[in-house]
């Protein structure tokens, strides 16, 4: 490491990459999420990212579990809601919120059935269940 430069845990550096990569996707669209760019963006090289999320893939399944888990912890999950409708549409409305203010990002989680593996996206699945669930009881 550079002297002066923090300590930083591999779990910095992904982070730090996985941020860069946001940033490129959400000013200059997915077409601008190379390894290269965001090796650059990051204050890495290449090979560092392709350590650590093995391809450019890799590197766009974190960026979407990412996301997923910051919409999940956006969430706010009420065993027994009081109005059960009025639930499911506090959750529409929050998933639309953050379509809106995350675009590119929304479109990266969603707009690939294969990043349905994610557990995120699992979990918040199971939460969008429960509440048609309560619906339909």
């Amino acid at each position: 490491m550079a002297s002066g430069s923090p300590d930083r845990t591999p779990s910095d550096t992904r982070q730090r990459v996985i941020d860069a990569a946001i940033g490129l996707l959400e000013r200059d669209g997915r077409d601008a999420v190379t390894t290269r760019a965001v090796a650059v963006a990051a204050g890495l090289q290449p090979p560092a990212l392709y350590r650590l999320f093995g391809d450019k893939e890799g590197l766009l399944d974190a960026v979407a579990e990412y996301g997923f888990a910051t919409f999940l912890a956006s969430k706010r999950v009420v065993p027994d809601p009081e109005d059960p409708i009025q639930d499911l549409r506090d959750g529409w409305d929050l998933a639309v919120q953050f379509g809106l203010e995350n675009p590119a990002l929304y479109s990266l989680m969603y707009g690939d059935a294969t990043r349905g593996d994610s557990a995120a996206f699992q979990t918040g699945l199971g939460i969008l269940r429960g509440r048609v669930r309560r619906l339909a009881v």
